[in-house]
């Protein structure tokens, strides 16, 4: 069902004159209608991770490099779809603030399973802990998530 088929049977629903378009329509009817849905869809997308939502991505180590770039369109993560390919081990994580200042401030033993830390004013890094050495360099990360555009 597309944003206009919802809208003109809401439309219907309440006896209003059907509309031809939706984004692009200068009635203010219909742009309440098209904020109702956005609002409806963002939250149904909160709180469900739609089969027809969901993205896979990958990142690739660079020695030295504990910070990467999320996907631009991420939202959030699938819970536990967050794997080290190369070792064929779960990353452990989220990390909190706490957690991951207490690792690499604190005196800790290295483990090799990598943990993670989204960070990041809008949440746009994924700090990888410990920082992949010469060794890791090309080793590959995968991830599942929830992009932040529902339609």
């Amino acid at each position: 069902m597309s944003l206009l088929t919802m809208v003109q049977q809401v439309c219907l629903e309440l006896n209003l004159a059907s509309p031809g378009a939706v984004i692009s329509s200068a009635d203010s009817t219909v742009k309440q209608l098209l904020g109702i849905a956005q609002r409806e869809g963002k939250e149904l997308a909160k709180n469900y991770d739609w089969p027809v939502l969901q993205k896979e991505t990958t990142i690739s180590l660079v020695s030295g490099t504990g910070s990467y770039v999320l996907a631009s369109d991420w939202a959030r993560f699938i819970d536990r779809t967050q794997w080290d390919r190369t070792n064929h081990w779960e990353l452990l994580g989220p990390m909190s603030p706490q957690e991951y200042q207490w690792r690499v401030s604190g005196v800790t033993i290295t483990t090799p399973r990598r943990r993670f830390r989204v960070r990041g004013s809008t949440a746009t890094q994924i700090i990888i802990n410990p920082t992949p050495g010469s060794s890791d360099t090309g080793s590959v990360l995968a991830y599942e998530y929830i992009p932040n555009q529902w339609c």
